[in-house]
C-alpha cells in the first residue's frame, strides 16, 4: 500500500512511562510514593507512498501508524480538519486515506491525529508537493487593449511584456521576438524601454513544465505606430457672408493619419448634424449650408484610434452679414419713431442703430446737408429743422445698405398752455357746473316752483 516513504518525521522519543509530580490524569497505571504515573499517547507515524505526485495522477496513499489501541484517527489538512473530497477514500479505521487522482489543490502538509479518552497526539508533518501546469496563458502588454492578438503601440512608448502561468514547479520560458529586440532570459516579464518601427513584429513565447512534461504557447503581434499628430481645421473661403443663396461653407479636418475615425465638436459639445450642418461620408469634411451669423463656432474636430486622441484648436468663423432694420430713438421721446415731436429751442438727440458685422457706416441727410455719424444732434431747434430726416447704414463688406426717415415736429412753449393753466382752467370749469347744479337744487326743490315771464323770474313760496 506504501513504500514507506517517511515524511518531515520528526522523532517521537521512546515510548513508555512518563512521571508527572502530583498529577491526575485519565490514564492512571500505577501508583509508588505519592507519584501517579501514567501511560500516554505515542507519537503516530505518518508515511506517504509518495511525497512528490503530479496532478490527474495516481493513486496516492497516506498511513498512519501507532503502537496504541482503543484510539481513533483523525486527519489534518493545513492543521485544519480535512475535508474528504469526492476522489478521497478513508479505509474502515480510518488510518489509511488514499488520493485515487491527484489534484493541485491536494499541495500542501498533511498530519494524522490519535485520540483516547481526553487525550490527543499528533503525527509528524507529511508535506505532499502537486506538479502541474503551466495553464494556457496569454502575452499582455501594459497598454489600455491588453489580451488583444494585435497590438497598436505608439512609438516612443514603453511596454512591458507580462505573462502569467499557473504551474509547479516554476517553468522555463523561451521567448522569440524580432531581431532588433534583446533576446530575453528565463523570464516571465521583460520591458523595451522606447518602441520604435524596428520592434514591430511577432512576438512568441513558450512555456516548458520539466515536471510534468508540458507546454504551453502564445504569440502577440505588435504593431508600433507614430504618434498622432496635432490636427488643423481649414475653412474652404476667406470671405464669410450670411447668404440663403451662396455655396455651402466647407470645414476640412486635416489628418496625416488613416485609419482614425474623426468627431465634430460645436462649441465644445458633439456636433449634431442637420439639414444645414452635413458630414462627409468619412466624418472629414463639414458643410454649412445657407450661412446664417450664428454658426461663428468655435468648431473643433477630434481624431481617436488605439493610440490614443487628439483634437483641433478652435475655429471661429468670421461671418459678415447686415445692415439689418433701422432703429431710431431719440433723447426726448421713450416711444419709437418714424414722428417725434419737440419744443422749439430745446436739445435734441436722434440715434439710428443698425445690426451689422463690422460695424456699419451712417449717414445722416438733413436739411439738405449729410453727417457722417449716427447721431444727429440739434443743439437749440429751429422752425427749420423741422420736416423729414433720414439716416443710412451701409456694410461695405457685404455691399448691403439700409435707409429709414423720421419726422420732426416743433411747437412753441410760448404759445402753448402750459400744464398748471390747463389744470386751472379745467378746476374752474368744474366749480362752475357744481354751483350752478347747487342753485338749481335750491331753488327748485326748496322753494317750490317758480314762473317764468319775459322779462321777470317769480318765485311763489
Amino acid at each position: 500500500m506504501t513504500d514507506g516513504t517517511q515524511c518531515d518525521q520528526f522523532s517521537t522519543g521512546p515510548k513508555g512511562l512518563h512521571s508527572h509530580g502530583w498529577e491526575v490524569t485519565e490514564k492512571e497505571v500505577g501508583y509508588t510514593a505519592g507519584i501517579h504515573i501514567t501511560m500516554l499517547l505515542a507519537k503516530p507515524l505518518l508515511t506517504a507512498s509518495s511525497s512528490l505526485v503530479t496532478e490527474h495522477k495516481g493513486p496516492l496513499n497516506l498511513l498512519c501508524e501507532t503502537s496504541d489501541t482503543m484510539v481513533t484517527i483523525h486527519w489534518l489538512f493545513h492543521d485544519r480538519p480535512l475535508m474528504l473530497g469526492s476522489h478521497m477514500n478513508l479505509s474502515a479505521d480510518n488510518k489509511s486515506l488514499t488520493l485515487i487522482t491527484v489534484l493541485r489543490t491536494d499541495f500542501g502538509p498533511y498530519q494524522c491525529e490519535a485520540r483516547s479518552g481526553g487525550q490527543s497526539e499528533k503525527s509528524n508533518l507529511c508535506n505532499i508537493a502537486v506538479n502541474y501546469g503551466p495553464d494556457p496563458f496569454t502575452i499582455t502588454v501594459d497598454m489600455r487593449k491588453a489580451n488583444q492578438k494585435v497590438q497598436e503601440i505608439p512609438r516612443g512608448a514603453h511596454v512591458t511584456f507580462s505573462v502569467l502561468i499557473q504551474s509547479y514547479p516554476i517553468p522555463n520560458y523561451t521567448w522569440t521576438v524580432p531581431n532588433s529586440v534583446e533576446q530575453p532570459r528565463n523570464t516571465n516579464t521583460f520591458s523595451i524601454s522606447r518602441m520604435t518601427k524596428e520592434h514591430s513584429g511577432t512576438y512568441k513565447c513558450v512555456v516548458t513544465n520539466l515536471a510534468t512534461q508540458q507546454t504551453q504557447m502564445d504569440t502577440l503581434e505588435i504593431q508600433v505606430l507614430e504618434q498622432l499628430t496635432p490636427l488643423s481645421i481649414t475653412v474652404s473661403s476667406d470671405f464669410l457672408m450670411e447668404s440663403e443663396t451662396r455655396p455651402p461653407v466647407n470645414l476640412i479636418c486635416r489628418t496625416n493619419h488613416t485609419g482614425v475615425s474623426v468627431r465634430w465638436l460645436l462649441q465644445g459639445q458633439p456636433l449634431q448634424p442637420s439639414g444645414r450642418l452635413v458630414l462627409s461620408a468619412d466624418n472629414c469634411t463639414l458643410a454649412i449650408f445657407r450661412l446664417q451669423r450664428t454658426d461663428t463656432g468655435p468648431y473643433q474636430c477630434l481624431v481617436w484610434g488605439s493610440i490614443g486622441e487628439a483634437r483641433s484648436e478652435p475655429v471661429l468663423l468670421n461671418i459678415y452679414y447686415g445692415p439689418d432694420k433701422l432703429n431710431i430713438s431719440s433723447s426726448t421721446q421713450n416711444m419709437p419713431g418714424p414722428i417725434f415731436e419737440a419744443a422749439l429751442g430745446s436739445y435734441l438727440i436722434l440715434n439710428c442703430q443698425a445690426d451689422a458685422h463690422p460695424s456699419p457706416q451712417y449717414r445722416w441727410t438733413s436739411r439738405n446737408r449729410t453727417f457722417n455719424t449716427n447721431r444727429l444732434i440739434f443743439v437749440a431747434l429751429s422752425w427749420e429743422d423741422e420736416g423729414v430726416h433720414t439716416c443710412t447704414a451701409s456694410n461695405p463688406q457685404t455691399g448691403k445698405s439700409s435707409s429709414t426717415l423720421v419726422v420732426l415736429r416743433l411747437w412753441d412753449p410760448s404759445l402753448a398752455l402750459s400744464a398748471g393753466a390747463i389744470a386751472g382752467i379745467v378746476l374752474g370749469v368744474v366749480a362752475a357746473i357744481a354751483i350752478a347744479l347747487g342753485l338749481l337744487y335750491f331753488f327748485y326743490f326748496r322753494r317750490g316752483p317758480t314762473y317764468l315771464s319775459s322779462r321777470f323770474l317769480f318765485i311763489v313760496d
